[in-house]
């Protein structure tokens, strides 16, 4: 019994370790995003940039890990129902809303100029559509355990951070920062697509 119970044991404090682990990086990670927005938006583009070294290439939710087939089959099928209408585009799995369920993001495009963000979440066996934005010039980046996602818009020498995130079961957005720069900034923090669409 001793045997088997410092096993549960060891086991139980392996998954905390774990839990703990992965919080704290998500909690770091959201402070170093912070430190390159605010740096960004005072000017100190040098050290922004040195911040955004720091940052994961790509982000890791839980989550959306742990995605059950039938909610991942409903937003496949509603992402290419979207994109077959356009030239290309994608869609990405993320928790927009930090309920810490995995939602879903597409970006859809017959041009620059008509590019498009749609954000859905799944909510009581249906799909429900938060709202659309402009994906003109735009990247898309993760923001650890915050309501929200960032995205990065760059032209004509300007660069804008922009953050959308979900109030009252809408889509809204805020500008985060906005400078004229010569070399854009390059976010971390990025997300792999699910399910890419080229025509």
């Amino acid at each position: 019994m001793r045997k088997i119970e410092k096993v549960i044991i060891t086991l139980v404090a392996v998954m905390i370790f774990c839990t703990c682990t992965q919080t704290l990086e998500a909690a770091s990670q959201k402070q170093i995003l912070k430190n390159v927005i605010a740096n960004f938006k005072s000017g100190n583009l040098s050290a922004a940039e040195s911040y955004n070294k720091q940052l994961s290439d790509k982000i890791s939710e839980k989550c959306v890990k742990k995605i059950s087939k039938k909610v991942k089959s409903a937003y496949l099928k509603k992402a290419k129902e979207i994109l077959k209408k356009k030239e290309y585009g994608y869609c990405v799995f993320t928790d927009v809303d930090n309920n810490k369920t995995p939602d879903m993001i597409i970006m859809s495009a017959s041009s620059e100029s008509d590019a498009r963000f749609y954000f859905y979440t799944y909510k009581k066996g249906k799909l429900k559509l938060w709202g659309t934005a402009s994906a003109w010039h735009s990247s898309l980046h993760g923001y650890p355990d915050t309501n929200g996602v960032v995205v990065s818009v760059g032209v004509n020498g300007t660069q804008e951070l922009k953050q959308f995130y979900i109030k009252n079961g809408k889509l809204k957005s805020k500008s985060l920062a906005y400078r004229m720069v010569s070399d854009y900034l390059l976010l971390g923090l990025n997300f792999k697509s699910v399910y890419s669409f080229y025509k």
